[in-house]
């Protein structure tokens, strides 16, 4: 299982904070106890998916928002779906339609919030 290193803190809490905005908290008001549960993940040797994971449970807890992210995804499918129709032009038009609509699915799943 893979650690978390030095710059993996500094991200965790951006990520903590951002997901706090979203759901409507003042990131600076709960930076104390976001940083007791990182300490508590590091301490007990979890890997960074696992601490991640911990953190965003905690927001969501502390804000009561069980999606702090539902508004910017529900943005991100309107945009895909406005897209859909243009991309399938592209996969069909493609001299390897197969390459091109791999190449759109992984494009895709590069987005997250």
């Amino acid at each position: 299982m893979m650690k978390p290193q030095a710059p993996c803190r500094a991200c965790f809490l951006r990520q903590a904070d951002e997901a706090s905005r979203r759901a409507g908290l003042d990131p600076a008001a709960l930076r104390a106890e976001l940083e007791i549960e990182l300490d508590e993940a590091e301490a007990n040797g979890a890997s960074p998916p696992l601490t991640a994971s911990r953190l965003h449970r905690r927001v969501r807890e502390l804000s009561g928002n069980a999606d702090p992210y539902r508004h910017a995804k529900q943005e991100a499918t309107e945009h895909a779906l406005a897209l859909y129709p243009r991309l399938q032009r592209l996969i069909a038009e493609s001299p390897n339609p197969l390459d091109t609509a791999l190449r759109l699915a992984i494009a895709g799943n590069i987005i997250d919030l």
